[in-house]
């Protein structure tokens, strides 16, 4: 068992390190200028917060890194409009749901920048419902008991909805 454990830290640093990185590379091509990507990518290496969130085995550092490739990709989605872009943040955002319910969010990233990239015409292109579709496939493969079980998860999750709603007992003013 304390292997077991010592490899979901291990895990959840090697995410911590994968994010820093996207942290770079979504400086990097928001800004243009690698500069930028290393000052955040820094800033991020040395946030208490982050490190705190990465030396633990949870579902937050690779959720989180999840997130960060889709926030990557849609930058992508905003400059070029390819659909390696559209795949590459589909695919992150279906993972970051599956890792933690919450990330599905991180899809919004993508129509924001679908709707920029398009402007008026942007629901009329196809690439937005492509991703969409990516998005779910890319969620149910790898939480296939979603489908299987859909009853207990839809159950599931009103009831995270519920508690994110009402707050969590005791923690009220915590400030990590």
């Amino acid at each position: 068992m304390p292997s077991t454990i010592l490899l979901g830290r291990w895990l959840s640093v090697a995410a911590g390190l994968g994010l820093v990185a996207m942290a770079y590379a979504i400086g990097r091509r928001a800004s243009g200028r690698g500069a930028v990507g290393l000052i955040a990518a820094a800033l991020l290496a040395l946030s208490p917060s982050a490190i705190q969130i990465c030396r633990s085995m949870t579902a937050d550092p690779l959720g989180i890194l999840w997130m960060a490739v889709t926030v990557w990709a849609a930058l992508g989605i905003l400059q070029r409009g390819g659909w390696r872009d559209y795949v590459v943040a589909a695919l992150a955002a279906g993972l970051a749901a599956s890792s933690k319910y919450n990330l599905a969010l991180s899809a919004v990233a993508i129509l924001i920048a679908h709707l920029l990239r398009w402007g008026p015409r942007a629901l009329l292109r196809v690439e937005l419902y492509g991703a969409a579709a990516v998005t779910a496939l890319a969620f149910f493969a790898a939480t296939p008991y979603a489908l299987i079980e859909w009853p207990t998860f839809v159950a599931g999750l009103r009831y995270q909805a519920n508690h994110y709603s009402t707050g969590h007992s005791g923690l009220e003013g915590e400030a990590a």
